[in-house]
């Protein structure tokens, strides 16, 4: 079997490969990175891989290594987080996520090959989302409420056109928040680790800075998550979306309350709310209903949050 992961030196993509090498260690592994990229998560594994440097926003790239690979399979990462948008660059947003997807289903379609490809949407789809809507399912209305969000909607829309156009094998995972060993401290509860695990490591002083509060997300494991990104690979009906994700929630606070216990810290840590992490339009609630993609592939989350964040806190520790 031949695997092609675009990202594949990013969060999810460096998890997928540690999935895959232990799983399935007969596997051909391709990735796709971009020449400036960091390789830190991929230390352990880059000799068991084969990468080709390219970008998204250039088909000809894409058709070379989608040539080079051969892919029985394809996951699809690469992209601009959300953690990197701002409302200023919605054009450069557009051009990463829904061109990019464009040139990589473009070179697919020009190719020989008919791979399955795992095509990575988010929960932030769904917009603005009141806590008694909760759990959300596939089929509510998508209502993109930044241009990150309106970028992954796009990107679900032409997925489901090549499918249904040119005959491509798309599965799409709407993924809801997944956490874990290596996250960027961009998103939250990283954020958190890394600082209470700064201030453990006497690196600064006891003083925590934090966005909102109140918000409710769901969290996965991240390990959970790619062994769901594999299951939908093999079980997915192509041009369907599926809700992945933890069924449960977890507000903000609260889980930051469960980062202070799990350090070993003994004094007291100030807690101040920065204003520049509030965002712009905060979506308060993300918990999905997954009853559809347990259906088909009897997925469920298996490693609590608590162990999540207490990995993630050793994670930083180490690294500070």
């Amino acid at each position: 079997m031949r695997i092609l992961i675009t990202g594949i030196n990013g969060f999810a993509g460096s998890h997928l490969v540690d999935f895959i090498r232990k799983e399935h260690p007969e596997a051909k592994i391709h990735g796709l990175v971009r020449r400036e990229s960091s390789m830190v998560n991929l230390q352990a594994t880059k000799d068991f891989l084969t990468l080709h440097i390219g970008e998204l926003t250039r088909q000809s790239s894409l058709e070379s290594i989608v040539q080079l690979s051969e892919p029985d399979l394809i996951f699809h990462f690469a992209g601009q987080p959300i953690a990197d948008t701002k409302f200023a660059d919605s054009v450069s947003t557009m051009e990463s996520n829904l061109i990019g997807t464009v040139n990589l289903l473009e070179a697919v379609k020009a190719s020989n090959y008919d791979p399955i490809i795992v095509i990575v949407s988010s929960s932030n789809v769904y917009g603005i989302v009141k806590e008694e809507d909760l759990p959300l399912v596939k089929d509510r209305s998508v209502s993109p409420a930044s241009p990150y969000a309106l970028s992954k909607a796009s990107c679900e829309l032409a997925a489901v056109m090549y499918t249904k156009t040119y005959g491509l094998k798309c599965v799409i995972s709407r993924s809801f928040n997944h956490s874990g060993p290596r996250r960027p401290r961009s998103y939250v509860d990283s954020s958190f680790a890394y600082q209470v695990a700064q201030i453990t490591n006497q690196r600064i002083p006891p003083r925590i800075t934090v966005g909102n509060l109140d918000a409710i997300r769901s969290f996965t494991d991240v390990r959970d998550m790619v062994r769901g990104y594999w299951l939908l690979a093999q079980t997915g009906v192509p041009g369907e979306i599926y809700n992945i994700g933890n069924p449960g929630a977890v507000r903000i606070k609260d889980m930051l309350d469960m980062i202070l216990k799990i350090s070993d810290f003994e004094g007291s840590i100030e807690v101040v709310q920065d204003p520049k992490l509030l965002r712009k339009i905060e979506v308060p609630c993300l918990v999905p209903c997954i009853k559809k993609f347990e259906a088909i592939s009897e997925w469920k989350p298996t490693i609590p949050y608590e162990t999540t964040l207490r990995d993630m806190y050793e994670y930083w520790k180490k690294r500070a």
